[in-house]
């Protein structure tokens, strides 16, 4: 599968469109950093791949709008009203609904009012606001990393025009400090804190001062958290994006994706069992 390859900042390029260009993201890290590298050549290197549409990418894309974008709302999301798809008519009713609104991301009408109810959630409170202020939304960089000579990309959710602050939103079942803290250590959430400016600065000669998280719960009352890295914490989370950017290299250049073994190895309990 042919990859397109862009340089430096794209303005106006698509999520699609992004995830399908050459580069390694923070998302690659992830998959070989939690998975086996046979996992990440399933993922991002088998040419029979097939990346699916689901409802929950969705409904992410859409609160994403919602919120960094919410002027374009109504150009990109539809809600569909509430029907009985056993009956005829109503069947008809949403084919047309569906047809009149192509192109669009089309959400049930629970799922619509509670991303417009999580966007105002984000633009009522009095620091959330503040960041999604003097700024862009969705911005894609990719740049030659200068140690290997491959290139690396990020999509910012939302980067202040002074190039000084990069804003990520995340949704969360549990967006106190410590809920969301345990989020971040389970999905790495800190590596954006690295990742993101490492390629933001190879590409503008720039390195943005700070990273802050916005947390949304994904259900009523939509409560907010807000959330930086220490410079310790970027640290190591820069030390393990490189670890797993060179592990992605190796295997790429072996063209060997292993599994979990290739050898017979002792069971490993969890410790609460062995105590």
């Amino acid at each position: 599968m042919s990859q397109t390859s862009y340089q430096g900042l794209v303005p106006g390029l698509s999520n699609d469109a992004y995830h399908d260009a050459a580069g390694v993201s923070k998302s690659q890290l992830d998959a070989i950093a939690n998975k086996s590298p046979l996992h990440y050549w399933a993922k991002y290197v088998d040419p029979n791949r097939v990346r699916k549409r689901t409802d929950a990418l969705d409904m992410g894309q859409a609160v994403h709008t919602a919120i960094l974008e919410p002027d374009l709302v109504d150009t990109r999301i539809a809600g569909m009203p509430k029907l009985d798809r056993r009956k005829t008519e109503d069947k008809k009713t949403a084919a047309a609904f569906e047809l009149e609104h192509a192109g669009k991301i089309i959400l049930d009408e629970a799922d619509y009012l509670a991303i417009l109810q999580i966007r105002d959630a984000c633009h009522r409170h009095p620091v959330a606001s503040g960041l999604l202020a003097r700024g862009k939304a969705e911005q894609s960089y990719f740049a030659t990393d200068a140690e290997t000579g491959e290139t690396i990309k990020a999509r910012l959710d939302y980067n202040h025009d002074d190039g000084n602050m990069i804003v990520d939103v995340k949704s969360a079942e549990d967006a106190s400090p410590y809920g969301f803290g345990r989020a971040a250590a389970n999905f790495r959430y800190d590596v954006q804190s690295a990742w993101y400016p490492d390629v933001v600065e190879a590409v503008t000669g720039h390195r943005p001062r700070h990273f802050v998280w916005i947390a949304f719960e994904k259900s009523a009352p939509y409560a907010i958290g807000v959330y930086y890295a220490t410079p310790e914490q970027a640290e190591r989370a820069r030390q393990a994006a490189r670890r797993d950017f060179l592990k992605i290299l190796h295997y790429k250049r072996l063209n060997v994706w292993p599994d979990y073994a290739d050898e017979i190895r002792q069971l490993q309990l969890p410790g609460w069992v062995q105590r």
